[in-house]
């Protein structure tokens, strides 16, 4: 009897822990994460990176495709440009598509396509400057699946607003359901 509930308790702990298991489902998905940004504006010498705060939720349709909308809200970004102090404040939401590669059950690589509406307002030497718009996002990253329900995303992506150029590197968390 001792024998087959060792058994039993081995085989079910062997279960539960099956990469197959593991391996991003179809189905909704939440996530929230952290970051850092630059910009990088034509024919300007500002360099300033900040702090980028994100939100997300989407739709994984199946092994190779998901779709994601999300919010982020970009810390001020300051800097000193031809002795003026400048400043960038910038938020935006948007939605893309999510080319997917598994690699194996536990890690997918990812691209982002997707295009970004925009809140920002820029300031410098008493002037100060309100613009809202929508400009194309791009990006790649990489999902590492910690069982079920959890998966820790790193991403590299960029809004390219006009003439400014914004370069993000996140990390996040994200719950499938």
């Amino acid at each position: 009897m001792k024998k087959y509930l060792i058994s039993g308790i081995t085989a079910a702990a062997a279960l539960a822990f099956s990469p197959t298991l593991l391996a991003a489902q179809p189905g909704a998905y939440l996530g929230a994460g952290v970051g850092v940004y630059t910009l990088d504006i034509d024919d300007i010498d500002y360099d300033d990176s900040a702090a980028l705060l994100r939100g997300f939720g989407g739709f994984r349709l199946n092994d190779n495709w998901a779709i994601e909308a999300d919010y982020q809200r970009f810390s001020e970004a300051e800097d000193d440009f031809l002795g003026v102090d400048a400043e960038l404040d910038f938020e935006g939401y948007g939605i893309s598509v999510r080319p997917i590669i598994p690699l194996g059950n536990l890690i997918d690589l990812y691209g982002k396509i997707g295009w970004t509406w925009y809140d920002a307002e820029a300031s410098a030497g008493g002037f100060a400057i309100d613009d809202s718009g929508d400009d194309f996002t791009w990006g790649g990253g990489v999902d590492f699946h910690l069982g079920d329900l959890l998966t820790l995303r790193g991403e590299v992506s960029r809004i390219e607003v006009e003439d400014t150029d914004l370069n993000l590197v996140s990390a996040a968390v994200l719950l499938r359901f």
